[in-house]
């Protein structure tokens, strides 16, 4: 699904690979977990969005319960089982995508219902009530999913300053005298804050960099395009998701089987089940590209907002004054 920011227009879609077959649009009409994903648009831009954290903050990535009042304890693992970080910032752990800290990241705003504030504003059409106090949407444990569309959308959310702009495909309806009787009408609506928008941008930057889609990277014809995303998978290799933005477009993929098969068994492989929809994405962006450079590459990079500042932290001092300072920190 290829969206452009500002607008929400719809550029172009892959509903799937033989629709004959299927008869169904996997962009829009299937509704998956989300998985890693959930992290970028509702575990650390709420956080960032409400003070509670920001980039530099560190994070405890540890094996013990992450509690909430009026739920059973959770123990999340991260994506090896077995490993724990310890200390880390905001901006590693989402870079490299632990789970643990994105549950302690999330244990710290659910009482202030960022489902409800975040998700439901960029129109999420399958939540039901469950999900609303639900630790384990920390990691994208959505009842009823979503679709390529629907998170897609969010992403060119962030990338849009923090303004939602609806997905669409009609832009004017007329007769055939030229009257016209339909016409799309964006109208943005604010989710996140242009500050704590670009400070998930920025983080989201680092996936690419350093983090879990450096595979990407080398086989990017354009490699100067500033582009910031988040890979997601979700349990038993069952969904494998890359959504990436600049600052003009933004575009997800997701692979996986309409009857939840694993995905990492693939005899003769060479990439992994991440890798292999991460190529995927680079092939579309690439050919995608050299139909419309100016608007898929553009040269500029993304817009630093007023209100964000630069500083060396303690990370001891921080987690200490973090307790005390209850106005938003950028």
């Amino acid at each position: 699904m290829l969206i452009e920011n500002s607008t929400g227009k719809i550029i172009s879609f892959v509903g799937g690979r033989d629709y004959d077959e299927y008869n169904f649009n996997f962009a829009t009409q299937a509704h998956r977990q989300t998985g890693s994903t959930i992290k970028s648009i509702l575990d650390y831009a709420p956080a960032i969005d409400m003070g509670i954290l920001h980039p530099g903050t560190p994070v405890a990535d540890i094996d013990l319960p992450v509690t909430v009042p009026g739920q059973k304890p959770h123990t999340p693992r991260n994506y090896n089982k077995s490993r724990y970080y310890g200390l880390v910032s905001a901006r590693e752990a989402l870079a490299k995508s632990y789970n643990v800290s994105a549950y302690r990241t999330y244990s710290q705003i659910i009482n202030e219902n960022p489902v409800h504030q975040y998700l439901d504003k960029m129109n999420f059409n399958n939540l039901v009530e469950g999900d609303y106090f639900n630790l384990s949407m920390a990691l994208g444990a959505l009842k009823n999913g979503a679709t390529v569309l629907e998170n897609t959308n969010a992403f060119a959310t962030l990338a849009n300053q923090g303004k939602y702009a609806e997905g669409y495909m009609i832009e004017k309806i007329t007769t055939k005298d030229g009257e016209v009787i339909y016409e799309h009408k964006p109208e943005p609506v604010e989710v996140y804050s242009p500050q704590a928008a670009y400070l998930t941008v920025d983080m989201m930057r680092d996936v690419l960099s350093y983090g879990t889609a450096t595979f990407l990277c080398p086989q990017l014809k354009n490699k100067e395009v500033d582009w910031a995303g988040k890979t997601g998978t979700t349990n038993d290799y069952w969904d494998a998701w890359f959504i990436a933005s600049n600052p003009n477009v933004t575009m997800g993929t997701w692979i996986g089987y309409n009857e939840n098969l694993n995905l990492d068994y693939c005899p003769g492989c060479s990439y992994s089940y991440s890798q292999r929809n991460q190529k995927l994405w680079t092939e579309l962006i690439n050919a995608a590209t050299e139909i419309n450079p100016d608007l898929l590459a553009p040269k500029n990079k993304f817009k630093q907002p007023e209100g964000i500042v630069s500083k060396t932290i303690c990370a001891i001092s921080e987690t200490y004054l973090q307790n005390f300072v209850k106005k938003p920190v950028y």
